[in-house]
């Protein structure tokens, strides 16, 4: 699902931003230096993450805030991922940003986390994809820092 925009149901007809910052199952871009390797998230790595203090930004930068859990940024875990809603507050990076995905050119998203440091948290295989040396794939999330609109993501789902 795309990044989607479309008027709030509240009477101030203020614009929503909509759309998925992470999908279970996909792979990432091949990501990585020196050691080259494509990450999957699992469905239920979300089960126990702490998504008490996530911002929405854009290109993940923290002085792009638009939303903030628990005021005017939503995230539903799903069984396709981690949705988000966020009614970005009104200033001049949000309205730039509002014109650039309604003309298309800003339309995916990301995510900010960090993983635990435990043995069933993540799994790596050796890859027998060209140029790929491994397979990641997280099982669990501990921390989620923000769902991000971007303009290249590490995910391209």
């Amino acid at each position: 699902m795309p990044i989607q925009m479309r008027a709030a149901t509240d009477d101030d007809g203020e614009p929503v931003i909509e759309g998925y910052a992470l999908k279970y199952n996909k792979p990432s871009e091949v990501l990585g230096g020196f050691v080259r390797f494509v990450e999957h998230i699992a469905p239920g790595a979300l089960d126990h993450t702490d998504m008490s203090n996530v911002v929405a930004t854009i290109n993940h930068d923290q002085n792009q805030v638009l939303g903030r859990s628990g005021v005017n940024l939503e995230l539903t875990p799903d069984d396709i991922g981690l949705k988000f809603i966020v009614k970005p507050t009104d200033t001049s990076f949000a309205r730039d940003l509002i014109t650039n995905i309604k003309a298309g050119v800003i339309n995916q998203c990301s995510f900010a986390f960090t993983v635990p440091d435990n043995d069933e948290a993540q799994e790596w295989k050796d890859s027998t994809r060209d140029g790929v040396d491994y397979e990641r794939t997280i099982r669990e999330i501990d921390h989620l820092y923000d769902v991000s609109v971007v303009t290249t993501p590490a995910y391209p789902d």
